[in-house]
């Protein structure tokens, strides 16, 4: 008998997946199972322990990604697992789609030994209406003892030119990159069909201040691994406060599967946010370094996060950027917000106009902003950004974290996914100090900045420059201090 499961008391069900207590593939628990007889379960859950089944397959891990633009050729994949002793046969597969499309699919495994795993993609298959559908998958086998982990569902998007790989719900607050190295890179394969143009990719971070450059690649390496570069763009700082957001003002060309890489530029982690997955989907992600690429080991149980517009043929104007306040910090800076036209036509204003509407919050103060501005003059050609003053000015001056929160709105707009900003300037060096004044001359004291959103710290005391987060003095009077450093945005 081995303990392969845990479950809510109050539950006739045993967790759908038992990967994580398998033994057999994890040191989670040891070969003796550390239970305190003497220690009560939390409120709600319980203790299970049940033999393995002769029969019992299971849905390990469902691949399909959140969000995806309409097409001729959807695709998706599960992995399959014989979770018991004796191997099976004749296990059928079925995939359903209802909602915004329909579409429905049965693959024959003929046979899968006891413990073995199989992956089984299937057929392109067209999503040709925009909306929600569920996407269900379904097992069955002769003599299944445990039916309960034979079904998987999700839930995927349907959209004109958004792609989005996981849900924003599944971002776990940490992210992956190299600790060495200066041009190490993590790629993500893109999936599509037919020719396609990239006009904007948003990629989140845990981090303030690493230098990154993006990448967008064919699938033409051998073996369709990343290949011919075909946009590079300039090295960008990271910013844990929002998204980090690429506009391609001359969109890229990509023709069905492609690959978008993030290159780290120095020997610091990036942390690029990521969702949990396990096993991770086979020749989805790869790592690379001066252009040799290889296959992210499927152990790892991480996927990046990342989001992609492209180029559509309706009209589409989205939220690129706060253009303004930048690097001012008056108490009257001028707001303005940059929007992209993400159509392959002219946007013409007058004709089908654009609200720019959002807050400004003082999160020291909670003290809030709210600003709108009508725009219902000019045009805006395929691809570009355009500078809208909001009207407002907005008071800087207070050392504190300022959220930025701004969308667009218009008639029959294509792609809703792609107006809404979120954008967080924070103009405040905090320190720590050793001592509580007043300090005896001659007394080593010790300030600490708390960096955080900066880098380049550099002090200056009695005209002497002092660089690194720390210095220690001794003063013999009354001394001033001065702090300056480079936030993410370039601003000192």
């Amino acid at each position: 008998t081995v303990f392969i499961g845990a479950k809510r008391s109050n539950s006739p069900n045993i967790l759908e997946i038992t990967e994580f207590f398998d033994l057999a593939a994890h040191t989670l628990f040891p070969s003796s199972f550390p239970l305190r007889k003497t220690v009560v379960p939390a409120n709600g859950f319980g203790f299970a322990f049940y033999g393995k089944r002769n029969t019992d397959i299971s849905i390990a891990e469902i691949y399909l990604d959140k969000s995806v633009v309409k097409t001729t050729a959807a695709v998706s994949s599960v992995r399959i697992k014989n979770e018991g002793t004796a191997a099976v046969g004749n296990v059928d597969v079925n995939l359903a789609i209802t909602g915004a499309n329909t579409f429905t699919q049965t693959i024959n495994i003929p046979s899968l030994a006891a413990g073995a795993e199989q992956i089984v993609d299937f057929s392109a298959y067209p999503l040709l209406n925009i909306g929600n559908q569920e996407v269900n998958f379904t097992l069955s086998t002769a003599g299944d003892e445990n039916p309960a982990n034979n079904t998987g569902a999700k839930t995927q998007q349907v959209t004109n030119n958004f792609v989005q790989l996981k849900a924003d719900v599944e971002n776990q607050q940490i992210g992956v990159g190299f600790n060495t190295g200066t041009t190490n890179e993590m790629a993500i394969k893109m999936y599509g069909s037919g020719t396609r143009n990239i006009t904007q990719v948003r990629v989140p971070f845990a981090t303030y201040g690493i230098s990154v450059t993006l990448k967008i690649l064919e699938d033409d390496g051998v073996g369709n691994i990343p290949g011919s570069v075909l946009f590079t763009s300039a090295a960008r700082l990271t910013n844990a406060d929002n998204e980090t957001i690429f506009h391609l003002a001359t969109p890229i060309t990509v023709t069905g599967n492609y690959y978008v890489s993030v290159r780290q530029n120095v020997a610091t982690n990036m942390s690029w946010l990521f969702a949990l997955q396990y096993p991770a989907q086979s020749n989805r992600i790869y790592t690379g370094n001066n252009s040799t690429y290889s296959p992210q080991l499927t152990d790892r149980g991480f996927f990046p996060l990342i989001k992609v517009v492209e180029q559509g043929s309706l009209p589409d104007i989205g939220v690129t950027a706060i253009a303004s306040p930048f690097c001012g910090n008056s108490a009257t800076e001028p707001v303005s917000v940059s929007v992209a036209n993400h159509s392959n036509a002219v946007h013409d204003f007058a004709v089908n106009p654009v609200t720019v509407s959002g807050t400004i919050t003082n999160q020291k103060t909670n003290v809030v902003v709210p600003f709108s501005v009508f725009q219902n003059t000019g045009a805006l050609n395929a691809g570009q950004t355009l500078l809208v003053p909001v009207g407002i000015n907005y008071d800087m001056s207070d050392k504190a974290t300022h959220k930025f929160v701004v969308s667009t709105q218009m008639t029959n707009d294509a792609e809703p996914l792609n107006d809404t900003l979120s954008y967080a300037i924070v103009n405040s060096l905090r320190m720590t100090k050793s001592f509580t004044e007043p300090v005896c001359p001659y007394t080593p004291v010790t300030l600490t900045a708390i960096t955080g959103v900066y880098t380049n710290v550099q002090w200056t005391v009695n005209g002497n420059i002092t660089f690194g987060e720390t210095i220690t003095f001794s003063p013999s009077v009354t001394t001033l201090v001065q702090v300056t450093a480079t936030d993410y945005r370039g601003c000192t």
